[in-house]
């Protein structure tokens, strides 16, 4: 009786063992072992089941480990992932930026270099006219300055003339003068002086305009000798500041030409760089997308699993203790 009653307590304990086993391994995402190990339980020897349950209480253990490590390690390698892509895509934005700016900077500096060209023509352009015109004004001055010379000449030549005739009727007798003029009749001789002041003064009129005139000549070609030499002055100051001018702008060419290469090349790089960066931008991705697939199951369901692990372990456990003849623990 008494070994019929040890026999039917062990079979009561298989069975509990089988029971909890079995209501464990129900459950959703259950270790498939669990059902296996729970219609081993009523077969096999008690050694052989409970060796088999310490066996799977390890390998769920060594589970649970193994899944705890990859869960930190999904999330430092997603942290990771979405700093260096905040990163680069903060920098592939200032890149755009940056390009833009460039390209700017190479348009203005183009435009700035067509004014100067532009401005630079024209310049040298003014300085032809000017110099056109200055001769033209040169030539105008010459032209008047021969005239007034010619005609002094003439004018002189034509003083020394009459000074001469008037010379000699000086030098003729008053008396013979006067015969003449009353038709031959004798007269009596004029008043002491008379003569010289009649004689000076038909000499001083002619005389004194051709003098007049001589004088207005020299006046007039001194007069333009003065506005030649005014105008030569102001065309020389025009001529240098114009050149000085052309100077500043050409000089203003080569700093803006070397401000465009400079611009051009960090243009070019600028460039590069950004289709660099897209690049590790389209391989963050795709390494977020892998991170995705090998990760967020895990992740999402990290708790859950846990619990079910821990449960399965407690279940194992208590079958172990049951089979044992001992109390689980709650």
């Amino acid at each position: 009786a008494l070994i019929q009653k040890t026999a039917e307590a062990r079979k009561d304990s298989r069975a509990v063992a089988a029971k909890l086993l079995s209501t464990a391994a129900s459950k959703k995402g259950a270790n498939p072992k669990l059902a296996a190990l729970a219609v081993s339980v009523k077969l096999d020897p008690l050694t052989k089941v409970k060796q088999a349950i310490d066996t799977l209480v390890a390998e769920l253990l060594q589970e649970k480990k193994l899944e705890s490590t990859k869960r930190d390690d999904c999330i430092t390698r997603k942290n990771e992932n979405e700093k260096l892509t905040e990163t680069y895509t903060r920098e592939h934005s200032d890149l755009a930026a940056k390009i833009d700016s460039l390209k700017t900077t190479v348009a203005d500096a183009d435009d700035m270099l067509s004014t100067l060209k532009t401005e630079i023509d024209q310049a040298q352009l003014e300085i032809k006219r000017k110099g056109e015109d200055r001769a033209a004004e040169t030539k105008e001055f010459q032209a008047t300055v021969a005239d007034q010379r010619e005609m002094q000449a003439l004018l002189n030549k034509a003083l020394q003339v009459l000074k001469a005739v008037y010379a000699k009727r000086a030098a003729a007798p008053t008396t013979v003068v006067f015969a003449q003029l009353q038709g031959g009749a004798s007269q009596p001789p004029p008043p002491q002086g008379f003569e010289t002041y009649g004689k000076n003064r038909a000499a001083g009129g002619v005389v004194g305009l051709l003098e007049q005139i001589i004088d207005q000549a020299k006046a007039m070609e001194a007069e333009a000798m003065k506005e030649e030499q005014a105008l030569q002055q102001e065309y020389e100051s025009f001529v240098q500041d114009t050149n000085n001018l052309i100077s500043s702008k050409q000089k203003q060419i080569v700093n803006q030409s070397a401000a465009k290469a400079t611009a051009e090349q960090a243009l070019i790089t600028a460039e590069e760089d950004l289709k660099a960066k897209a690049k590790e931008l389209e391989t963050l991705g795709n390494t977020a997308g892998a991170i995705s697939l090998d990760c967020d199951f895990l992740v999402r369901n990290f708790d859950v699993r846990m619990q079910a692990r821990d449960e399965e372990i407690d279940a194992l456990r208590e079958a172990k203790a049951v089979l044992s003849g001992m109390q689980a623990n709650p």
